[in-house]
């Protein structure tokens, strides 16, 4: 659930691939892209026979909070999992391993500087259903409830303890010197001991609340499933969605520097599964998804490179 290890690979992405040809990106009609009344925006792409694959994006990582909510963004992200109006507890979990779903390469979340993404990968389309339940409960019904809270904190310091940088990896000292003076070298999404050690259930909820807007969101959802019956599924659930503005917020981060410039490269190490950057009109939206197995990349790890 922590968000270091996909920054060192956006530095990667700016490093390996410079010098190869960003060909246009084309629309594909197979998208379609919808905007409720409340600004909460939907992606599907279905693709008859494949698994279902879904992404829940809010706008907010840690470039969003202030000093004192150091490690909101990513302790929220881990609270998703403990607890909501109709997944009480832990129990998102044992619902979905009844249809095969595992913890970390099925059902798992990310945050990151100005992100937090939510996954959840599905054999089939009999759990969709569900599946929008726990997004829409994300939303607005997380219960941050008072003893999970603390018991997270725990966790949390546990993530904390095993990125030990006295033995970094030439990666991670890549990516903290490419930081290094920047907004971001700062912000690290895991926050503070102090700020972490002073999280209540109310400022949590608050940070919450202000961030989880309908208008901050956006539903990504790819595989095998009708198209009309699951746009109705989702509007069922997110048309009620509370927002603070009917249109969908823009998502833009700042440069490391006053030349820096976002990647938008297809990058994989050899052997690696390499992964794509999409841009959604609106704003843009980085989602990683693997690329067809038969797409090889070369030796230096790059496959292509992709146009904004």
């Amino acid at each position: 659930m922590f968000a270091r290890y996909v920054a060192i690979a956006v530095i990667l992405f700016l490093s390996g691939c410079a010098n190869n040809v960003s060909p246009p990106l084309l629309t594909d009609p197979n998208w379609s892209s919808e905007t409720l009344a409340n600004g909460f925006r939907y992606h599907l792409y279905p693709i008859e026979g494949q698994e279902i694959e879904m992404r829940l994006i809010v706008n907010v990582g840690s470039l969003s909070e202030r000093e004192q909510e150091r490690g909101y963004a990513h302790f929220i992200e881990h609270m998703a999992f403990n607890g909501s109006r109709r997944f009480p507890h832990n129990t998102v979990f044992e619902e979905f391993a009844q249809v095969g779903v595992e913890f970390g390469p099925d059902i798992n979340a990310i945050t990151d500087y100005g992100r937090t993404i939510y996954q959840l990968s599905l054999p089939d389309n009999q759990s969709l259903p569900k599946a929008l339940d726990w997004f829409r409960d994300i939303g607005d019904g997380l219960t941050l409830d008072e003893s999970e809270v603390k018991s997270e904190i725990g966790v949390i310091f546990g993530e904390w303890r095993q990125d030990d940088r006295q033995d970094a990896s030439w990666p991670m000292k890549l990516y903290e010197s490419t930081l290094a003076g920047s907004l971001y070298a700062n912000r690290d999404p895991i926050g503070t001991e102090l700020t972490l050690t002073n999280a209540t259930p109310e400022s949590l909820r608050r940070f919450y609340r202000h961030w989880y807007q309908a208008n901050q969101m956006q539903l990504v959802v790819t595989g095998g499933f009708d198209v009309n019956e699951t746009a109705q599924w989702i509007e069922d659930e997110f048309a009620s969605l509370p927002s603070n503005n009917p249109q969908p917020a823009k998502h833009e981060l700042p440069p490391l520097s006053s030349n820096g410039k976002y990647p938008t490269s297809l990058f994989a190490s050899k052997g690696e599964s390499p992964a794509i950057v999409i841009s959604i009109q609106g704003g843009r939206t980085i989602i990683r998804i693997p690329w067809p197995p038969n797409v090889h990349c070369g030796k230096d790890g790059c496959c292509s490179t992709l146009s904004n």
